[in-house]
Parts: structure tokens; C-alpha cells; sequence
């Protein structure tokens, strides 16, 4: 298959050019001659590791697609990674292959360079647009492993600071509620003339913490998102 190259890095027009092509025929083959307890553990070895290869490919055409000016190619991927790998997967194989701490450089237009926008460019689209990607309470991995990453190889970046805010934000979402866990007030009003005390009015329903989260992570990426 024949690619362009842009800037000396092939270049990747869709998701499919990424896919690894399944041999359907001969998996069918080795799944009737591997029965039993073997067979099945090969035959699972042999499609996790082309689901592997495959997850490799589609990261590692992230960068050319960005520098070839093929934005869709990162919104695609971004919107459907979900179904066949984890956040922190991507980002460990977008570093593996991307994230060596780069030199800082006074070129404008070098390679350097280029790789530096295409790495802000889609850790920045990742950030903004999914930013309950990097919801991974309490410690916050792959979050920390970006503002890593930015420190070392674009401490100047604006990105930086956004990721200072993100941070600072989600780590707000898992404070505890000290309004829920106060006690409720004495109601005021006079006691009955029977002299039985008043009463308490029961407070109202507090919503469940897993619909607290869900609301704060719905509101914070509605404030966030760029207008």
C-alpha cells in the first residue's frame, strides 16, 4: 500500500489505512484444528496480539496525520477508541513512540518543531474535548503523565497551565461534601402546647455520589470547552 510522505513521515488519510486486516479464513482454519485447552489459548493469544498491533498502528498514525493537516483522523480516533482500549493505553503508546523529552529549539518550521505542535495539537483536542478521560481519581495517572511530559518537552506551552486547571478541578470533584455530612439544623418554630418538642423536618434527598460526580464532570466540561 502506497503512502505520501510529509516530512519525511508517511502520511495517513483514514482509520482504515490503520487497521490491521483480519485473516478470517485462517483463523477459521486454526480455530477447528486447535481444539482443546491449547488451541484456545493460542487462538486467544493470536487475536489479543492483533488487536495489539492494531491499537500500535492507529496511535502510531496520530502524528503524520496532524502534520499532513488530516484533523478528522484524530476526531475519529478520539471518539472511538473507547470500544477497543483504555485512556491510559493510548497515551502509553502515543509517548512510547512520540514522547521522548525534546530539546528546546529556536526553529520555527524544523522537525522538532512540527513534532512539538502535533503533540500539542492532539494532547490538546484529547484534553478539551474528553476531559472525563482523565477522571481516574484518586491519583490521576494518565493526567500526571501528560503534565510530565509538557514539562519536560514544552514547559512554556500554554498547555500547561491548562493542565494545571484540569487537574485542580478534578481533584476539587473528589473533595468530600462537608454540607452533606453536617447535621441537619434545629427547625425554628414554637414548641406544641403539649409541651412534645417539634418535629424535625427531614431534610431534603441528597443526590447519590455517583450523580454528584456525574453532574460535576458534565458541568465542568460545559465551562471548559472552548466557545
Amino acid at each position: 500500500m502506497g503512502q505520501d510522505l510529509v516530512h519525511g513521515v508517511p502520511h495517513v488519510t483514514s482509520l482504515q489505512e490503520g487497521q490491521v486486516p483480519h485473516d478470517t479464513k485462517g483463523a477459521q482454519d486454526r480455530l477447528r484444528g486447535g481444539a482443546g485447552p491449547s488451541g484456545s489459548r493460542d487462538e486467544t493469544h493470536r487475536v489479543w496480539s492483533l488487536q495489539q498491533q492494531r491499537l500500535e498502528k492507529l496511535v502510531a498514525n496520530l502524528v503524520p496525520a496532524m502534520l499532513g493537516g488530516n484533523p478528522s483522523y484524530l476526531l475519529t480516533f478520539l471518539g472511538s477508541y473507547r470500544s477497543f482500549a483504555t485512556a491510559q493505553q493510548v497515551l502509553d503508546l502515543l509517548l512510547q513512540r512520540y514522547g521522548c523529552a525534546l530539546p528546546s529549539s529556536d526553529e520555527d518550521s524544523g522537525p522538532l518543531h512540527q513534532l512539538k505542535q502535533a503533540m500539542t495539537s492532539i494532547l490538546g483536542t484529547w484534553l478539551h474535548q474528553y476531559p472525563e478521560d482523565f477522571h481516574q481519581p484518586p491519583e490521576f495517572p494518565c493526567l500526571k503523565t501528560v503534565l510530565t511530559y509538557i514539562e519536560l518537552s514544552m514547559p512554556g506551552s500554554d498547555l500547561k497551565y491548562w493542565v494545571h486547571f484540569l487537574l485542580a478541578e478534578l481533584e476539587h470533584l473528589e473533595l468530600p461534601d462537608t454540607e452533606d455530612d453536617a447535621p441537619a439544623p434545629e427547625p425554628a418554630g414554637e414548641t406544641p402546647l403539649d409541651g412534645a418538642p417539634a418535629p424535625a423536618l427531614l431534610p431534603a434527598t441528597a443526590p447519590e455520589p455517583e450523580q454528584r460526580d456525574a453532574r460535576s464532570i458534565t458541568d465542568l466540561c460545559v465551562r471548559l470547552l472552548p466557545v
